[in-house]
């Protein structure tokens, strides 16, 4: 498989303004914060006034503009709703609302004139400069709270510097306007001078305003940009971050052009070190060699201008075998052994190649909610620990090393590496059957010293003993000869037990309208739903004598 071609992918600048999911988060933050300052600025000044002059101040115009630039909050909380996902239509009730506070605003700044304050003016002699500054306490408190909310668009609101200043602008012409020229004269008559104090005033702020504004626009406009830039992958824009881990990262992404979904798996070239590089690209290489649609299916890979190794993946809606049964509990016979059927027929392309994957478990085989039109499809996960048997090369972990999960590894594996085969991955398999079919694992260790001795010495009670009830007997026995300490006693190969749990018949069947009416009970699809990321079993490298602690239980990248 190619590499893909890491060259920054030239998408236009407008692409951050015109995501319209963020712009609607962008402009209900810009709503609930603006009205906050809106609210500090009305109760500053509202109860003097309401103590000077009664109730009559409830009907005055400043006080009902006031309410009508509140309203104007509450449309940008929902905006998005209002918008229905529409970009243009979301920059249309931006435009909408901040001039219209501006209309809002601009007889305030005029009528809003505090008259509890200019009493107590007059009773401090004339001072001229207190006396401008109370006389017009309200008007000064609006101007400021209005330049305050147009400098909190700039910072919250991905908007480029020409149309922050062609929207702030608009805004101050009417303040200045208002103010200057007295469009509202039969409202309070000013006089002259008062009309100039207040149209000085508003101008020193409009401008001062704008220019802030601009300068912020530009500044967040610019981070959104390389922000945006960062998140671009070669074709591919990632979006959310799904999980990580102690080496690793898994993003949803789509691609560019194609628009389609992917998971993307990152492997910090710092953090990982060449043994965990290695790994990583034999996984991708590995896995790109297979086709069997029960494996997850690889699309590209490459390295980031960092350094940092990645491959893009389909994106999977369900839930790992390992949440499954940590949330359901034990699962029907019927539907156990199609999926265990479903594991081996994806490990038996892998045995046909020499391949062993040797890190088969129930968080590494996905239950999808639907796909290709079928519900209830697997899909087998991370061939990170896969082994070539007829490879010469030295493998890519550490000498004296044993890798794996140790509940699910097969005994031969604990004694000596060299004797792995693809019969140690049909032991896992059946270990995974047990868990579904049990609701519970193998052994009840508390160790990881405890567990290895319990899959070198210990044979594991039948499921049914352990869930107190009678499961279909030849299901039962078929897992528990995968479970044989001796392969040689373990089914012949993948696609013989395939076959064979194929061949097997339930009173209670799994078909395909029980796994949709399952799949339906759950609810809606999950907001992010999983690529290959594994947030309750982790693997671990146990080294040899066994000297080793469990591992921490949320690591979640592999």
């Amino acid at each position: 498989m190619d590499e893909v071609d890491l060259a920054p992918a030239r998408s236009p600048a407008p692409s951050t303004l015109d995501d319209a999911p963020l712009l609607a988060r962008r402009l209900a933050a810009f709503g609930w914060a603006s009205g906050i300052v809106q609210g500090i600025s009305l109760l500053s000044v509202f109860p003097f006034e309401l103590a000077a002059r009664g109730p009559r101040l409830l009907l005055d115009p400043a006080v009902l503009l006031t309410v009508v630039a509140l309203a104007g909050c509450v449309v940008l909380v929902f905006a998005g709703r209002l918008a229905g996902g529409s970009a243009a239509r979301l920059r249309t009730i931006e435009a909408t609302v901040v001039v219209g506070q501006a209309l809002a605003f601009s007889p305030i700044t005029y009528v809003g004139e505090s008259f509890a304050y200019r009493e107590f003016a007059r009773s401090l002699g004339e001072s001229p400069t207190l006396g401008v500054l109370l006389r017009h306490y309200g008007s000064l408190t609006t101007v400021m709270s209005f330049s305050v909310m147009l400098a909190l668009r700039a910072a919250l609101v991905p908007s480029s510097p020409r149309r922050t200043l062609a929207l702030t602008s608009a805004a101050g012409v009417f303040t200045v306007a208002v103010a200057g020229f007295g469009l509202y004269p039969r409202i309070y008559p000013l006089t002259s001078t008062q009309r100039m104090e207040v149209g000085v005033m508003a101008a020193f702020w409009t401008v001062l305003g704008t220019a802030c504004c601009v300068v912020i626009s530009a500044v967040v406009y610019r981070l959104e940009r390389d922000v945006r830039r960062a998140r671009e992958l070669g074709q591919y824009v990632l979006e959310e971050k799904l999980g990580e881990g102690g080496m690793g990262v898994v993003y949803r992404a789509r691609h560019a052009l194609l628009k389609r979904p992917v998971a993307i798996k990152f492997l910090a070239s710092s953090r990982a070190g060449e043994h965990g590089i290695a790994r990583f690209e034999r996984e991708v290489q590995i896995t790109a060699r297979l086709a069997h649609p029960s494996t997850i299916t690889i699309y590209d890979y490459g390295r980031t201008p960092e350094g940092d190794f990645f491959y893009a993946m389909e994106l999977l809606d369900g839930m790992d075998l390992a949440t499954l049964v940590e949330r359901h509990g034990p699962q029907p016979p019927a539907r156990v052994a199609r999926v265990l059927e479903a594991i081996c027929r994806s490990l038996a392309e892998a045995h046909e190649q020499d391949l062993v994957h040797r890190d088969i478990k129930p968080a590494n085989v996905f239950l999808c909610r639907e796909l290709g039109g079928q519900p209830d499809f697997v899909k087998v996960l991370d061939f990170g620990l896969v082994r070539e048997t007829r490879d010469d090369r030295p493998e890519v972990t550490r000498e004296g090393m044993l890798t794996g999960t140790p509940m699910y590894m097969a005994p031969e594996i604990l004694i000596s590496s060299e004797r792995t085969s693809a019969r140690s991955d049909l032991y896992a398999v059946g270990a995974v059957g047990y868990a579904l079919l049990a609701g519970r694992e193998l052994f009840d260790a508390k160790s990881v010293v405890e567990v290895l001795a319990a899959q070198l010495h210990e044979q594991p009670a039948p499921p049914s003993k352990r869930l107190g009830r009678a499961l279909p007997a030849e299901l039962e026995q078929l897992v528990l000869q995968c479970l044989e300490k001796d392969p040689a006693r373990r089914p012949t190969s993948a696609r013989a037990m395939a076959d064979r749990l194929s061949a097997l018949d339930f009173p209670e069947k799994w078909a395909e309208d029980e796994a949709r009416a399952w799949w339906s009970r759950q609810g809606a699809p999950a907001a992010s739903a999983k690529g290959e990321v594994d947030p309750n079993a982790p693997t671990v490298a146990v080294a040899s004598g066994f000297d080793a602690t469990l591992p921490e239980p949320r690591a979640a990248v592999r």
